[in-house]
């Protein structure tokens, strides 16, 4: 008799931790939009609390600001039917929090930030970049179109109709840092593996 398979198998445990991860989160999110307490991830508190350096991603402005977030969880889920393992996905998201958040503070005049924005696309780059030879054609026209979107970002502005859905601004700076992140993390990911094939 044949099993059905069960959520994580369906979806993937490192999906399900992402997931979990930022629905933990919850609470601060409510806490900041009850509140209005705006600048969780700030210069100043970054000194004292550097653990924020991680935790700033999962914690969002409002509820439609997280509700976005989780939404570009759930279609990339969808659209990625392979996934990485769990030990690569760990990871991927702290060197890719650190990266934008070591960015965010020492390149950009940014002063607080929240929200999963920037390690997205961060994720979406990086999954097209592993996965393009599934479907060369589509992944590489998807990859120059978030390149495109990261660099329209810098020369003309987030949309104004997005900040004000979420009730907070677009941190434009997170989404190209993110961006860096997944495409340097990829390029790391393939020295690595040279480097070990060289060696055995």
């Amino acid at each position: 008799m044949m099993t059905q398979p069960n959520l994580i198998q369906n979806m993937g445990l490192p999906f399900i931790i992402l997931v979990g991860l930022i629905l933990a989160l919850i609470p601060i999110a409510t806490v900041i939009e009850i509140f209005e307490l705006r600048p969780y991830y700030s210069l100043e508190q970054l000194s004292v609390e550097p653990w924020r350096l991680l935790s700033g991603h999962f914690v969002h402005a409002s509820w439609s600001h997280l509700a976005v977030n989780l939404l570009n969880l759930i279609l990339l889920r969808f659209v990625f039917r392979e996934w990485i393992s769990t030990n690569t996905f760990i990871a991927f998201l702290i060197f890719n929090a650190l990266f934008i958040s070591i960015g965010l503070w020492t390149i950009t005049q940014l002063t607080s930030y929240v929200g999963f924005s920037g390690i997205f696309h961060g994720l979406l780059i990086y999954l097209l970049l592993l996965y393009r030879g599934n479907a060369p054609i589509i992944f590489s026209i998807a990859i120059t179109c978030v390149i495109g979107k990261v660099i329209y970002e810098q020369l003309y502005g987030a949309s104004p109709a997005l900040a004000e859905f979420i009730g907070v601004g677009v941190a434009i700076d997170s989404h190209a840092l993110g961006t860096a992140a997944g495409m340097t993390f990829y390029v790391l990911q393939i020295a690595l593996g040279l480097i070990r094939l060289r060696t055995r």
